[in-house]
């Protein structure tokens, strides 16, 4: 019977009191730099306290991405464990070396760990995406393991999840995205000047999708577009937010009235997407129709 351990890092944005109560994750805390001090995601540093550093001054903080040995040591531990099957999840491969880093991890784990390299079967997922678009996929994972499904079958439900997901955020304020690059600063000053706020794709690439006039119709707007990409209504969803719950119950109220089912889970952002969206923002993670990750 197989024995099922899931890792991911920090950017999947699950909480950490979720991942207390399940004892198959381990989620690997990035590291990120801020006023020339590096932290730990999670347990030193949060959003809100790059939400208030940026606010006092500070520059945008910098993350850097799991490395081949965090990799390899968390597979190491999994092996002594006693799991049969290691399932990593990295963060998008378009934008982060994350991914890279743990198939190196994987190459090297015979070499560097002999004695263990034939009690554990690892395999590597690239999510796609970020934050709660990583997140929610773990979630539902850990749920079909808890319910008896075979390594075979989680490998499969999460490649399968991640290549047809898709996850969206909307920008209230346009400041970080500018920063950080997301936006470029022709784009971030006419939508400043304007009142436009955009909504855009963050799996594989980002893509501004459109743009609205003034923050009370940007959650309606992207809850008309999750009406019309949604593969199916039933299906599970998730909501992120940044500094503000009740942006997130907004939109969650809104796609209920387009037609579809209260969210699976609502998140607010981790460290990773903060230092690109700011506070100011809300997003949502789905099974799209036309906007999923197209394979080469």
């Amino acid at each position: 019977m197989s024995k099922i351990k899931l890792i991911a890092d920090s950017a999947c944005d699950i909480p950490l009191e979720i991942e207390a109560k399940i004892p198959f994750l381990t989620i690997i805390n990035l590291r990120i730099a801020m006023n020339g001090t590096e932290y730990r995601d999670r347990l030193e540093i949060t959003s809100q306290k790059i939400f208030d550093a940026v606010a006092a001054g500070a520059e945008l903080p910098r993350h850097a991405h799991a490395t081949p040995l965090e990799y390899l040591q968390q597979f190491a531990a999994a092996a002594r464990e006693g799991y049969s099957d290691l399932i990593c999840i990295a963060i998008n491969s378009q934008g982060s070396g994350g991914y890279d880093a743990s198939l190196q991890a994987k190459k090297l784990f015979p070499e560097e760990y002999p004695e263990l390299a034939g009690k554990i079967n690892i395999r590597c997922v690239d999510s796609h995406t970020y934050a709660l678009g990583i997140g929610m996929g773990i979630l539902l994972a850990a749920e079909r393991i808890k319910n008896g499904a075979t390594a075979d079958e989680i490998y499969d439900f999460l490649v399968d999840h991640y290549d047809n997901q898709t996850t969206v955020i909307g920008l209230y304020a346009l400041g970080y995205a500018k920063k950080s690059g997301r936006l470029s600063s022709t784009a971030a000053f006419v939508g400043d000047v304007l009142g436009l706020k955009p909504y855009m794709y963050v799996a594989g690439e980002n893509k501004v999708i459109d743009k609205v006039r003034g923050d009370k119709n940007l959650a309606p707007r992207m809850a008309a577009f999750y009406a019309s990409d949604a593969v199916d209504f039933d299906l599970e969803y998730g909501i992120a937010y940044g500094d503000d719950a009740a942006r997130a119950h907004e939109l969650a109220e809104a796609i209920q009235k387009a037609g579809g089912k209260p969210p699976y889970c609502i998140f607010p952002i981790g460290s990773a997407i903060a230092i690109n969206s700011g506070p100011k923002m809300v997003g949502f993670a789905y099974r799209s129709k036309n906007h999923h990750v197209k394979k080469a």
